[in-house]
């Protein structure tokens, strides 16, 4: 046996001989070549007409291809989850109009759910939708399911803090080979702070504007590869008596 495992074998095969009852215990042994096996024994005592223990019968198999595949469904799901937290992107599998069958801790993340309780039913998920985003979303996902077609969607999240999210949706809708709509799988991705991002660069992008256009000086941007004016300010136009469309695409002065 591994040494590691010795006392907790021992402990369940003394545990089952003093309560004269069934046992099952998994456990590592070392052959002689080093290689480790894993082994599942199972034990059931013989008792005499007067009770008393007189042998155990038991059984041992190996279940060392099984443990692997274990470990190695452990380690995937394992790298999937950092996958998805990395990408903040969640997965998700629900009935149409009815039960969410699946959510990925990340999913349950992203929407504020809490891992521990029960899965959120599909009504309770529609209502953290954005209000304003929330008709939009149930017609688009209509008219996709009736075409039997997948469809990808950006709307708002609000959690019960009152924090707004912004995800990216993409769903497949899975049919059976009656044409009747199944379930539906797919992703949502947290796309909250590249929407932040976007808005913090047109915000400086209006900014610059602003300034330019109001700048007493004629400017211009030209592309000097095509040779071509690309963008001019308020007094350019002014000063030149042409519009900022006019001038756009011609070659500089």
């Amino acid at each position: 046996m591994h040494p590691e495992d010795l006392d907790k074998v021992l402990r369940a095969f003394n545990r089952a001989i003093h309560q004269k009852a069934d046992s099952g215990t998994e456990y590592r042994i070392v052959m002689p070549n080093g290689r480790i096996k894993w082994v599942h024994s199972a034990g059931h005592p013989v008792l005499n007409a007067n009770g008393e223990l007189v042998e155990i019968l038991g059984a041992t198999v190996d279940i060392t291809e099984r443990k692997r595949a274990e470990e190695a469904l452990r380690r995937s799901e394992a790298y999937l989850a950092e996958g998805q937290k990395l990408t903040r992107t969640g997965s998700f599998t629900y009935t149409p109009g009815g039960d969410v069958l699946y959510c990925s801790d990340e999913t349950l993340r992203i929407w504020g759910f809490d891992r521990q309780q029960t899965l959120p039913n599909h009504e309770t998920v529609r209502q953290r939708i954005h209000p304003d985003d929330r008709g939009r979303v149930r017609e688009r996902a209509d008219k996709a399911i009736g075409t039997k077609a997948d469809w990808y969607d950006e709307f708002r999240i609000v959690l019960p803090d009152g924090t707004v999210k912004h995800i990216y949706a993409i769903h497949h809708p899975v049919f059976s080979a009656s044409g009747e709509l199944v379930e539906v799988v797919g992703t949502h991705v947290d796309i909250t702070q590249r929407k932040r991002a976007e808005e913090a660069l047109h915000e400086s992008e209006t900014r610059f504007r602003t300034f330019v256009d109001y700048a007493g000086d004629s400017l211009f941007v030209s592309d000097l590869e095509q040779q071509t004016v690309v963008d001019v300010n308020r007094s350019a136009c002014e000063s030149l008596g042409y519009t900022r469309e006019e001038l756009i695409g011609n070659t500089p002065l």
